[in-house]
């Protein structure tokens, strides 16, 4: 009897071990390819709160190994923010308090078919409505078992909808191809999951028969190239780009003089799937050079056309070109783009920064938001984010203990000391930025310059004043200056990377730190000797 058990015993686990190997191959990666775009559909909400809710969401996807699609994706995660209780508190100053119901739902873009839904109750208070939006969406924990939840019952479906409707997608990838589209054909094709096999199967053979566009060229005209782009991005053929709208983005190509002036080159893309009317855009466009000197636009012209009440009409993959004409200027630092209230700004114009220091004293230091000789932002924090820079020292050498000990864990008590040049930023970005998000969004961009991710650490594994205790008095790094503290760092992100220029080692530590009016960014760059 005891033999039998033993055999039926390892007979159900041999049948477990089979099954979930079948059910979950390939799963880490099968999965991050499904796409579902996320989209704010509330008009009413605030600008600055539609954006955090989209950033919310799009959190949420990269944590559950999905990936926020494009205007070619089948699905949507839709976010909104209910008020369900609103007043002002009778305190000097008065305060807005609001209780928001914030809900999710994956859905078919094409029928509006719900795969899933989840909601949530949040409170939040701030000094008016928008700054209370913000507080109360802060508190929508999306790492939570309800979260979780919602996104694996939304994955199940889209799987068993790839399953049941993988006519519709061939059929919808052979349109494209015959429309001569074979960018969106691959895109659709593309986005069958390995895991559902018969229809990837499919899609890959019809993917074999589908010729891969040719990369657009970019176009020069006459005058010397001042500035071209460097650093590039998915969604465009060069350039840095910001988002202005939901699903708008204003993309930088190049720059070119012409005599005793100079033409910034941009594109309009619209990766959402309606027309977007685009108005009242040519206003107090400037751009700041070298110096601190400020330069206004003389003249902008989008879709060939130019005038102060002119407006253009934006259609999901048609790129509009933009032309913004200056002074001529040394050096373009930054450009500044005023739209829907608030100030988008372009700092990444390929440009090297030196590495020579030229100061004779042992510390350089810049306090007013400009970059000190010496000073190199290797993943380029400052130009994305509408990210700020307001603090930057570099000291020449010093002993810098990192917060990892022998064997790479993360630890204030055993850290790692090197010694060498060091170079510390501040950046201060929108609070709506929360740090988990800065973090996910520039881990790639290290990654790209060729560093290599040590350790990191989300809100979830750091202590409340883990910045305050921990990295600056513990660790002593208070020494290499600083000009923003946060008193309560109740949600912060860490990431340490290790690499390698021109045969020195370089160490870059990232703190990223929420404050009510912004969040902080602390960069510390070390260039071992």
């Amino acid at each position: 009897m005891k033999q039998i058990l033993i055999l039926l015993t390892m007979l159900a686990v041999l049948f477990s071990t089979v099954v979930n190997g079948q059910n979950n191959e390939g799963k880490a990666d099968d999965e991050a390819r499904i796409a579902v775009t996320p989209v704010v559909k509330n008009s009413e909400l605030p600008a600055h709160a539609k954006k955090m809710l989209k950033h919310k969401m799009t959190q949420l996807l990269s944590l559950n190994n999905m990936a926020g699609g494009d205007e070619a994706s089948f699905f949507t995660i839709e976010g909104d923010a209910t008020v369900l209780t609103q007043e002002t508190t009778p305190t000097a100053p008065p305060m807005v308090s609001l209780q928001l119901s914030v809900s999710f739902k994956i859905t078919d873009k094409q029928s509006g078919k719900v795969f899933s839904e989840v909601s949530t109750d949040v409170k939040g208070v701030g000094t008016n409505e928008t700054k209370a939006y913000m507080t109360a969406l802060r508190y929508v924990n999306i790492r939570s078992a309800q979260f979780r939840a919602f996104v694996d019952k939304g994955k199940e479906r889209i799987l068993q909808y790839y399953n049941s409707n993988c006519d519709f997608f061939l059929s919808r990838a052979e349109a494209l191809k015959e429309q001569g589209n074979n960018a969106e054909a691959i895109k659709v094709l593309k986005a069958v999951p390995q895991v559902s096999k018969e229809c990837y199967d499919k899609a890959m053979k019809l993917l074999g028969t589908i010729d891969m566009p040719e990369p657009q060229q970019t176009q020069s005209g006459g005058g010397d190239v001042a500035q071209s782009s460097g650093g590039g991005s998915p969604a465009s053929s060069s350039g840095s780009e910001v988002e202005i709208d939901d699903d708008i983005y204003l993309v930088y190509n190049n720059m070119k003089t012409f005599g005793d002036k100079i033409t910034m080159y941009f594109q309009l893309e619209n990766r959402g799937g309606k027309d977007y009317e685009l108005k009242d855009y040519n206003r107090d466009i400037r751009i700041l050079a070298e110096g601190g000197i400020e330069k206004s636009v003389n003249k902008v012209e989008v879709a060939g056309k130019s005038g102060a009440n002119t407006r253009a009409t934006l259609m999901p993959g048609v790129p509009v070109k933009m032309e913004c004409h200056f002074d001529k200027v040394d050096k373009v630092m930054m450009f500044e783009f005023p739209f829907n209230d608030s100030d988008f700004r372009i700092k990444d114009f390929g440009q090297a920064s030196s590495s020579a220091d030229s100061r004779p004293s042992g510390d350089s230091e810049s306090g007013s938001g400009g970059s000190v000789a010496g000073a190199i932002d290797y993943a380029n924090l400052g130009s994305y984010e509408s990210a700020k820079m307001v603090f930057n020292k570099v000291t020449k050498w010093g002993k810098f203990k990192l917060p990892i000990d022998q064997f790479g864990n993360f630890s204030f008590d055993s850290p790692k000391e090197v010694q060498g040049k060091v170079t510390r930023f501040h950046y201060t970005s929108p609070s709506e930025n929360n740090p988990e998000y800065l973090k996910m969004k520039s881990k790639p961009n290290f990654k790209n310059k060729g560093f290599t991710l040590i350790v990191e650490r989300d809100n979830d594994n750091l202590s409340s004043y883990s910045f305050k205790n921990g990295y600056m008095r513990k660790l002593d790094n208070q020494r290499f200056g600083k000009k923003h503290s946060i008193h309560y760092d109740r949600n912060n992100a860490y990431m340490l990377f290790k690499g390698n220029n021109g045969g020195k080692t370089i160490y870059i530590s990232v703190y990223f730190m929420a404050d009510n009016e912004y969040t902080l960014i602390v960069q510390d760059v070390v260039e071992v000797q």
